[in-house]
């Protein structure tokens, strides 16, 4: 670090040896002697300096510029010299210098002797410990620059002045607002702000190397009016034109500083690109402009000739350019051109005043279209008017909408003035003749006519005309009428507009038109209530469209003929209408009354008084002697109609209420009335007419009874109790303490009775039970009839579920009593199932009715399921159950539907079996042709028990048994889905795909093991189909089966059900060749004096029976006596249930022929069939 000594000892002041430690010079003499050798020669200031601050080495040159001797210089540290401004920035130069051995340059002030201060440029290097600076005069040049930046200071653009080596020395105010330039005291250097970017004319970035002062720099040649961009760092773009001037300030030849000036030209470039986009806006707008020359030198201004012409002006007026230019805006004015604001238009011209006016100019092709005109003068620089500029707007649609509009004024006018005159009761003719002519003149039409239409002798008369022949009234125009205008019209029923008569097609013309050369015409009807009264028409000899506002005036007019027309016939029509009144009042069933409010006096009609049984002269005229005897319920009804109506609220009066007879009852009245009011909108008179219709009502009621009630038993139907439990619910949820019960109720075999006695006595019966089930009815209960054998009672205002079933108890004991019907005593019993309105355990209530009643419905049959007779109380677990179910049943009705079609199935196997040979040469693997396990829904498969030969141990066949299995269940039990199927009858397509399968499965097993037979189940409902033969014929025959390996098990309940049609049916059976085997034998209720008649091979013992023959005598001695029974009948046996050794051996013993069950081998899929078949003799 550079620490000079203020302490005011110089390096004289020091002792010999202080002066050699601290002054010591190098010992090199040669470079001492050469350094002293320079100090003489150089013009320029020489020194050494130590590091403690004082000069070592001066040269002459000190004393010829600043006017010390050596010894007053070195006498004292070298800072007292210098300007206090410059002494901070001098250390920090010679700091640096001690810390680098670069050289380096600096500035400062030195006093001299005279007190002035001197500009000295220095050089100075550090070595050994000393620093070594050559100083150079730069006063007079400093002056300069002084001047030079008190000059910048003065300039309006941006200056800034730039060294040789590109440093920035000055610079004024302009430049550091506009250029970024900012300067750095401490240094006395100036910088520019890095944020500042410089761009070329056309926005691209401007590189250091064309820079202007750049290039200035280099080529010391001066850059005039280059285009620069300067972004400031808000990313504002301003425009400047710089200059470049280099400097010679040193004097010599070479340029060694440039000066650059930075003019604003921002304004102007905006200015321009204004101008041009202006100029390319008035090109391209929509808007036609066009601009002459200014008046002068003799121009008058209708001789202004156009200078200038958009495109939008050539569009607008169809010429070209060529055509225009040179031309004056005379050329756009023609016949309908309006002169005064052709006028008006030259005035302000001739003043220099901006007009703005509407006119009608012409197009090339001489089209007239309406302008919105704007004509303004032009100025140039100098404010100087130069031209006119006209700025033209097609308002033609604009001017043809107020044309339009007042038109339609004007006609609504004329139709307002013939309303008044419709209603004001003017003489008809005269109205008429007053209305053709007001249409003729608002359509501007030479003719216009009423033609009265006369049915009776089919032609138009004229009733009224305008500017036709003399005597045209009453003149009939057309004979026959449809091939008329006005005829043609009426056969439409809309207006006819014909544009040029002449080349007309629709119809003929008249002669009527034909002789006042009409060519263009538009006609409407004149309707009527009933028909129409006539056309109006209007017709012109000059070719026209007619308009659709022309169509709805004239129609409008049309309308308001008819009014007055209508009128006419009304006041006539009241003539003949007073003439009945008499007689109309006397003969109708209605009695008629007529109110004059102002006098508050009421007529009654005799006919009016009789209806309530009155007399004549019994009633008065006051309006009391009706309303008082009003019922009481009905009476404010009746009053805020009738002021409804007064006050104009409604539009007519009309009332139904009860009305007190003489004989001290109410009978029921329709009344009807309406008011006639007067200019002021007050009401004055109201009439009307009174009906009984009691019996009517009496009707009604018994209808609205009887649509909510059961027509057999007058008990409440589904509507009405769905209303009572809807009501329920809703007091309910307003009152939590509340609770209702719902007991759905269903006959036990209703339906025996219905088909042994008869529907007569069912009805009966449904009668009775109707009665009984009312006789506990509480008050709030509710007994209803669903429908066929089904009730339902809604319990109200229950306490608790004990309370329910103390009533459906006494009910069970009142169902239970003989009914005595059509001398037959009948007993009957109900299954029931109740539902609570809120579960006793969750507290859950109901929402819909819907749901109690399912509810309940669910519980009734879980009655029924448990054996009848009985009542259930529902809980969740029946829902889950019954849901369970229902989607069991769907899961079912899926598999069966996904079964192979009967049709289809018939055709595959066929084919299976006739290729049969194939696939027992192939030693093919036999398996089911579906593996169920892998389906993504359910399916049907069949297992197969093997049945034994019980003396030899060898297979004799199997027994089918259908499996359904589930994707997520697994394999579901047949005593849950077979119930389901017979109940949806899905046991008829899964009984018959069961028996398919099964042949078809046994003939493929034929192929290695035959004379093999297969038992298939065959439910009721299946035994039951008249083609249950043909079907099983038909399986037969496509898989090619023996007729007697197919052995089918009916079950002795199905049979004994009804034994003779069985017995046909067994018999058709076994003709097809099939054996016959009761299942289940012993466990329903056969008849030995029916069974030796069936034709039966086998009867199969139930395992009921085999399961307890060791433990139970009874069961042994009644499997003997079914063995005993078949042999007897040469039947054989098959035991089910065969479970272990012992039973075995006893039915060996009993000579039972054959056995299945899990001792042998449980049911098998066919692939496990098929090895078991493979191990053959069981013993």
């Amino acid at each position: 670090m550079f620490k000079p000594n203020f302490s005011g000892k110089s390096a004289s002041n020091l002792n010999p040896q202080q002066q050699n430690e601290e002054r010591t010079l190098p010992n090199d003499q040669q470079v001492h002697e050469a350094i002293a050798y320079f100090c003489t020669l150089s013009q320029d200031l020489f020194c050494v300096l130590t590091q403690d601050g004082y000069f070592q080495m001066l040269n002459s040159s000190w004393e010829k510029l600043l006017g010390y001797t050596n010894e007053e210089l070195i006498a004292k540290p070298y800072l007292e010299f210098v300007h206090l401004d410059n002494r901070q920035s001098t250390l920090l130069q010679l700091e640096q210098l001690t810390n680098s051995y670069k050289n380096i340059s600096f500035e400062n002030r030195y006093l001299s002797k005279d007190g002035s201060y001197k500009w000295l440029l220095w050089n100075a290097l550090s070595e050994g410990g000393f620093i070594y600076a050559v100083g150079s005069d730069i006063t007079e040049q400093k002056i300069a620059e002084e001047s030079l930046n008190c000059a910048i200071a003065t300039i309006e653009d941006a200056v800034i002045l730039q060294d040789i080596d590109g440093n920035i020395k000055a610079s004024n105010a302009i430049a550091e607002i506009n250029l970024g330039i900012s300067a750095a005291p401490i240094l006395g250097d100036i910088c520019i702000d890095p944020r500042w970017r410089e761009v070329r004319a056309d926005g691209s970035p401007l590189t250091e190397d064309l820079h202007p002062i750049n290039v200035t720099l280099h080529t010391g040649k001066p850059c005039k009016n280059q285009l620069l961009g300067v972004y400031k760092p808000d990313d504002s773009l301003n425009w400047y034109k710089v200059n470049v001037q280099p400097l010679f300030l040193s004097g010599v030849a070479k340029a060694d500083a440039v000066l650059a000036t930075f003019t604003n030209i921002t304004e102007i470039k905006q200015t321009e690109e204004r101008l041009r986009l202006l100029e390319s806006a008035v090109v391209n707008t929509n808007v036609p402009l066009i601009i002459t020359e200014p008046i002068g030198a003799g121009l008058t201004p209708e001789k202004l000739k156009i200078v200038y012409a958009n495109h939008a002006f050539t569009r607008l007026t169809g010429f070209d350019l060529v055509e225009i230019i040179g031309k004056t805006p005379e050329i756009l004015n023609g016949v309908n051109s309006d002169r005064s604001t052709l006028e008006q238009i030259r005035i302000s011209l001739q003043s220099w005043e901006p007009i703005k006016t509407e006119l009608i100019h012409y197009r090339k092709d001489n089209s007239e279209f309406w302008v919105e005109v704007n004509i303004l003068p032009l100025a140039d620089s100098s404010g100087k008017f130069t031209h006119w500029l006209w700025i033209e707007r097609d308002i033609t649609a604009s001017r043809l909408v107020d044309q339009e509009v007042k038109a339609r004024t004007r006609a609504t006018a004329v139709v307002a003035q013939l309303g008044q005159q419709a209603l004001g009761g003017k003489d008809l003719d005269t109205f008429l003749n007053v209305a053709v002519t007001l249409v003729a003149r608002i359509l501007e039409v030479e003719y216009c006519q009423i033609l009265e239409l006369i049915p009776e002798e089919n032609t138009l008369s004229v009733r009224a005309g305008f500017g036709w022949q003399p005597n045209i009234v009453g003149y009939a125009v057309v004979g026959d009428q449809e091939r008329s205008q006005a005829g043609y019209t009426l056969l439409q029923g809309e207006p006819v507009i014909v544009e040029d008569l002449r080349v007309e097609t629709r119809f003929s013309i008249s002669q009527m038109l034909r002789n006042h050369h009409v060519i263009s015409g538009v006609t409407v009807i004149i309707h009527g209530q009933v028909q129409p009264f006539g056309v109006l028409g209007c017709h012109t000899t000059k070719q026209r469209q007619f308009t659709k506002d022309d169509v709805y005036f004239l129609q409008s007019v049309a309308n308001v003929v008819a009014t007055a027309i209508e009128r006419k016939q009304a006041e006539e029509a009241l003539k003949e209408s007073e003439e009945r009144y008499a007689l109309a009042v006397n003969g109708s069933k209605e009695g008629l009354w007529d109110w004059n409010l102002k006098a508050d006096q009421v007529y009654f009609s005799p006919r009016w008084k009789a209806i309530l049984g009155y007399q004549d002269h019994e009633i008065g005229d006051r309006l009391d002697e009706w309303l008082d005897r009003i019922h009481p319920e009905d009476i404010e009804p009746v009053r805020t109609a009738l002021n409804s109506h007064l006050e104009g609220l409604i539009s007519h009066f009309e009332k139904e209420y009860r009305i007190l007879h003489q004989d001290g009852r109410y009978r029921w009245m329709l009344c009807r009335g309406l008011a006639i009011w007067d200019a002021n909108g007050q009401a004055y008179r109201m009439s009307g007419s009174q009906l009984d219709i009691t019996d009517r009502k009496i009707a009604e009621e018994q209808l609205s009874y009887d649509a909510v009630h059961d027509a057999l038993t007058s008990l409440p139907n589904r509507a009405l109790l769905m209303d009572r439990l809807g009501q329920a619910i809703a007091r309910q949820r307003r009152h939590k303490d509340y609770q209702f019960a719902v007991l759905f109720l269903d006959l036990d075999r209703f339906k025996v009775v219905n088909d042994s006695l008869g529907h007569i006595v069912g009805d009966q019966l449904l009668i009775e039970i109707a009665r009984r089930l009312q006789a506990p009815q509480r008050p709030g209960d509710t007994v209803a009839r669903l429908g066929g054998d089904e009730f339902v009672i809604l319990f109200d205002e229950i306490t608790d579920l004990q309370e329910v079933t103390n009533l459906v108890e006494h009910l069970q004991k009142e169902l239970g009593k003989p009914i005595n019907l059509d001398t037959q005593t009948i007993f009957i019993s109900a299954s029931m199932g109740i539902v609570l309105s809120q579960d006793p355990t969750s507290g859950i209530t109901y929402d819909w009715a819907g749901d109690l009643l399912r509810n309940a419905d669910i519980a009734m049959y879980q009655a029924k399921n448990l054996g009848k007779a009985r009542y259930v109380v529902f809980n969740s677990i029946m829902h889950t159950s019954a849901v369970a179910r229902l989607q069991l049943e769907n899961d079912l009705r899926q598999a069966v539907e996904q079964s192979v079609d009967l049709l289809a199935v018939n055709s595959r196997l066929k084919e299976q079996i006739d290729n049969a040979a194939q696939i027992k040469a192939a030693n093919f693997n036999l398996k089911p042709p579906i593996d169920a396990t892998k389906e993504q829904s359910s399916k049907l498969l069949l297992h197969y028990q093997p049945i034994i030969s019980l003396s030899t141990g060898k297979i004799t066949g199997f027994e089918a048994l259908v499996r359904l299995w589930h994707p997520q269940r697994g394999m579901v039990s047949p005593s849950d889905f077979i119930p389901v199927a017979e109940e949806t009858n899905l046991i008829m397509p899964l009984g018959a795909w069961v028996l398919q399968e099964a042949c078809r499965q046994l003939q493929i097993w034929n192929l290695t093991y035959p004379g093999l037979t297969i038992s298939v189940n065959i439910s009721g409902k299946q035994f039951s189909q008249p083609d249950l033969v043909a079907q099983i014929k038909q399986i037969l025959q496509n898989t090619n089966l023996s007729a007697d390996q197919l052995k089918l098990e009916i079950t002795e309940s199905v049979i004994m059900e009804n034994a003779e049609s069985a017995t046909a049916m067994l018999e058709q059976l076994k003709n097809l060749g099939v054996q016959l085997s009761i299942d289940d034998f012993g466990t329903g209720y056969s008849s030995l004096s029916y069974l030796h008649r069936f034709p039966i091979d086998t009867l199969k013992v139930d395992r009921s029976f085999v399961s307890r023959m060791s433990i139970d005598g009874n069961n042994w001695k009644i499997v003997q006596s079914i063995i005993t029974l078949a042999h007897t009948m040469r039947m054989d046996v098959t035991a089910e249930g065969v479970e272990t050794v012992n039973q075995l051996e006893q039915l060996r013993a009993l000579e039972c022929e054959q056995g299945q069950g899990y001792f042998f081998s449980k049911p098998l899929d066919i692939e496990a069939a098929s090895q078991f078949l493979d191990k053959g003799t069981q013993w």
